[in-house]
């Protein structure tokens, strides 16, 4: 009887009987003696050990197969358990004129990172009270966390953009902040226009008075105000008035 192994993705024999045909000191067969086990033995395993393996029976009368599954867990390397895990959260968009808030929360295994910064476009970000930012920043030493809060009380077009927040041990992440120019109506805002020069308030149940006549203003709006025929369609955009026809 003849017993051999081999890894099924690779058609080279590892071993037949006790002798090994691969030049790799890990991998070798313990058989005791008068035992029927010849046990494949690879020490010091590697990811790439990972795999389907054949042990093969052979004798004059039949040949029998039987195949193993190893897998390979890897355990996270050192650097890796001690590299803190960091995000930032906050709204994406903003109308200009509000407030940006931006939150970074940095989490590290054993103890959090020495410190937080935060940058724009490649500037770094300070707390300026001419230019409304505001930098402040908490630890938690029992979760190991350190927080950095950046505020910017009125947003300006030019403070769109991507911003970083960079751990002390040079660990970063970044989020895009969109400033939405603030003569742009959209239908998350309070409406507010003009319809024949008399003011119309258009609130997200939008129904109200335009000169005492009552407009009902559905999704795809049209009403009409002081007899002149409104059109607002649902991407607003500035209230226009179109051909006025008076009844």
């Amino acid at each position: 009887m003849e017993v051999s192994w081999r890894k099924v993705s690779n058609e080279q024999v590892l071993t037949v009987g006790l002798v090994s045909f691969v030049d790799d000191p890990r991998l070798e067969v313990e058989h005791p003696p008068g035992s029927i086990q010849w046990n494949l033995v690879i020490r010091d395993l590697q990811p790439g050990d990972a795999g389907v393996y054949e042990c093969q029976v052979s004798s004059k009368s039949r040949h029998l197969r039987h195949h193993v599954t190893l897998l390979v867990k890897e355990e996270p390397k050192l650097e890796d358990q001690k590299k803190p895990n960091i995000q930032i959260t906050g709204a994406d968009f903003v109308d200009e004129g509000e407030k940006i808030n931006l939150v970074c929360n940095a989490t590290a295994k054993d103890q959090p990172p020495e410190d937080l910064d935060w940058f724009r476009e490649g500037n770094r970000l300070q707390t300026n009270d001419i230019t409304g930012i505001s930098i402040r920043k908490f630890v938690t030493l029992a979760t190991g966390t350190i927080v950095s809060i950046l505020e910017i009380k009125h947003a300006s077009l030019s403070d769109g953009g991507v911003y970083v927040c960079r751990t002390s041990s040079l660990d970063v992440t970044s989020f895009r902040v969109n400033v939405l120019n603030g003569d742009t109506y959209n239908v998350k805002r309070v409406l507010q226009g003009y319809c024949n020069g008399v003011l119309c308030r258009l609130s997200s149940v939008l129904q109200g008075y335009c000169n005492g006549v009552l407009c009902r203003l559905s999704s795809v709006l049209q009403g009409y105000c002081n007899s002149v025929l409104c059109r607002v369609s649902s991407v607003l955009q500035g209230l226009e008035l179109h051909d006025l026809t008076v009844s």
